[in-house]
């Protein structure tokens, strides 16, 4: 369920080195576009509600047996910041950054 493993699979870029374009074998697998599953990403953020985030990390790290790749705080940024946009809609109280 967790843990590394090696996947070899077509990748497209326009140059060797560039950004990737497209991975059709992740796309088909639903993979998540980062090192970590949707569920421990899912994990993550439902604990770090109630818990600071390194605790979490230690928490999960110590209950799964490995340290989580490239995840911190920022892996929920997005629904953050999300989170404040519609707030400030809903309440009227949108910041000069978050007007349209």
């Amino acid at each position: 369920m967790f843990g590394l493993f090696d996947l070899d699979r077509a990748l497209y870029c326009t140059r060797e080195g560039q950004r990737i374009e497209a991975v059709p074998l992740d796309e088909r697998l639903q993979l998540p576009p980062g090192k970590n599953s949707y569920l421990l990403q899912d994990w993550d953020q439902a604990l770090a509600v109630e818990m600071p985030y390194d605790t979490v990390s230690a928490s999960l790290a110590r209950i799964l047996g490995f340290t989580q790749l490239g995840c911190s705080p920022f892996c929920v940024r997005p629904g953050i910041t999300a989170l404040t946009i519609y707030y400030a809609h809903f309440t009227g109280k949108a910041s000069q950054s978050h007007r349209h």
